[in-house]
């Protein structure tokens, strides 16, 4: 009989989940799950779950907020560009 895989969220998983990257981004996950529609997010789909690769998610963090000393800073940088495109 083959399993089917439905957890996607283990401690040694390689990827988020829309609500991952909504904590992570510190944003709802209805935002989350616009930003990952968006063409230049590195996301995909199996099935009806919307994931990212921890790895391609912070090269995008990086690319979008750029090499930031705080985290704060980091986040509320992140905000405002997302106020700005409306997400």
């Amino acid at each position: 009989m083959e399993e089917k895989m439905t957890n996607y969220t283990t401690e040694q998983s390689e990827v988020y989940t829309k609500s991952e990257v909504a904590k992570k981004l510190n944003v709802s996950e209805q935002t989350a799950r616009k930003i990952m529609k968006q063409p230049n997010f590195p996301s995909f789909k199996i099935g009806a779950k919307m994931l990212v690769r921890i790895k391609d998610f912070d090269k995008w963090v990086e690319e979008i907020v750029g090499n930031e000393i705080s985290t704060d800073d980091s986040i509320n940088k992140f905000k405002n560009l997302s106020k700005e495109e409306n997400l």
